[in-house]
């Protein structure tokens, strides 16, 4: 690497940390203003509270503080090059202002490679963590074999996916075992509403009744198109987070395959899935729009007139 492209790309990158970093703070100071009850729930002072603030970054904030941070920082990069005459010394030197932008776009380029990690592990785990309750003991929602699997004392939860707005499970089975770890119950249906914290309302649902001490019995079996039972003793609403938003872009994928197996229409996954692939090219088309209007300040001697 050159000279010039390596004192070009450290200036893009070290006007990005800054930028990135002030605007982080902006919206963490934001966020503690909006979610001030929030903050007091969770102890108004200690660890977890600052937790969840930073938590909030990659959840909700990085979609759109990368990409402006990465605007801000071509933008100074290349307009104050502009302004300090830097532009006018290149080109003087046979170099052109488009070899100047080549080490920018390289460096927004890294941060758009960067951003994609980002958003398929950290934004992941970080919105998981937003959107889960308070109870810290609460089982995690496990993505296996194209579904989700959650586990609750002696109850297994199998579900292909859940719809938090209107508390609804898709394609649910639920496993009830004994004290000794034998199943003495399976419950399978095609959809079931969550009407309590452990009220459940399953449709057009198969019942069987297994008992553990005679193995070679066939299990009762039972349809019925409309049950309501209590799945478990305390609180099974974490089985609502089993969203394919949630899950990793591999895991997607996977889900996406399994579920058109089944027949099912994936248009939705699809839109997810794109999105996700998407998006951290707004990081480089950002950076992109800025170097016309930075190098637009060797004209106009400043960067705030081309900025708006």
């Amino acid at each position: 690497m050159r000279i010039l492209s390596r004192y070009v790309l450290v200036r893009f990158l070290t006007w990005f940390a800054i930028s990135f970093g002030l605007l982080c703070a902006v919206a963490v100071s934001t966020d503690l203003l909006v979610e001030f009850e929030r903050v007091q729930e969770l102890g108004g002072e200690g660890v977890q509270p600052v937790i969840y603030l930073l938590m909030r970054l990659p959840a909700l904030h990085f979609r759109y503080l990368i990409p402006i941070a990465a605007f801000s920082a071509a933008l100074f990069t290349l307009g104050t090059a502009s302004l300090g005459l830097e532009v006018v010394a290149a080109k003087a030197g046979g170099i052109s202002p488009l070899r100047l932008m080549l080490p920018v776009l390289a460096g927004a380029a890294a941060i758009t490679a960067a951003t994609w990690w980002v958003n398929d592990t950290l934004v992941v785990r970080a919105t998981h963590y937003v959107e889960r309750p308070r109870d810290g003991d609460q089982p995690e929602i496990v993505f296996r074999g194209g579904s989700f699997w959650y586990h609750r004392g002696r109850t297994i939860y199998n579900i292909r996916r859940s719809d938090p707005v209107t508390g609804t499970l898709h394609g649910v089975s639920v496993y009830e075992r004994d004290e000794r770890d034998r199943l003495v119950r399976s419950i399978h249906a095609r959809e079931a509403v969550v009407e309590g914290p452990d009220a459940w309302r399953f449709f057009d649902a198969t019942v069987r009744v297994f008992d553990p001490g005679q193995p070679d019995r066939m299990p009762e079996f039972r349809r019925t198109p409309e049950i309501v039972l209590t799945v478990a003793e305390g609180p099974e609403l974490g089985v609502l987070e089993a969203d394919p938003a949630l899950l990793s872009t591999a895991d997607l994928r996977r889900y996406i395959a399994a579920r058109e197996r089944e027949g099912e229409d994936t248009r939705s996954f699809r839109a997810i899935l794109q999105e996700r692939l998407a998006a951290p090219l707004t990081v480089f088309v950002f950076a992109l729009l800025a170097v016309p209007v930075a190098l637009q300040a060797e004209r106009t001697r400043s960067l705030a007139t081309p900025a708006l």
